[in-house]
């Protein structure tokens, strides 16, 4: 519910609190990861994602939050496509 008032503290927060009882699930580490890119806390944004990566979690996501993150940054390379994904209704930007 924090996530989707857009505050991503406390969302950071409960999400920290879920990490530390369910580390090893997927779906809690790239919420974890998502809420600390909105943030702006892209360090561990960065961290979460690897380590969503080694569990194993969906490519698609992984690509889709990586974008996301690099483009939050300043890396507009990708910022078109990001977009006309989002207008077009396809949330999953083909791999370079």
């Amino acid at each position: 519910m924090a996530l989707a008032r857009r505050d991503f503290r406390q969302a950071n927060q409960h999400l920290k609190e879920c990490l530390a009882l369910w580390p090893d699930d997927p779906a809690v580490v790239l919420l974890a990861a998502e809420a600390s890119r909105r943030q702006g806390d892209f360090d561990e944004a960065t961290r979460l994602l690897a380590v969503y990566q080694e569990l194993g979690g969906s490519w698609r996501s992984l690509e889709l939050e990586q974008r996301l993150l690099r483009a939050q940054q300043g890396d507009l390379a990708e910022a078109n496509g990001l977009l006309t994904a989002a207008t077009d209704g396809h949330w999953w930007p083909s791999r370079r």
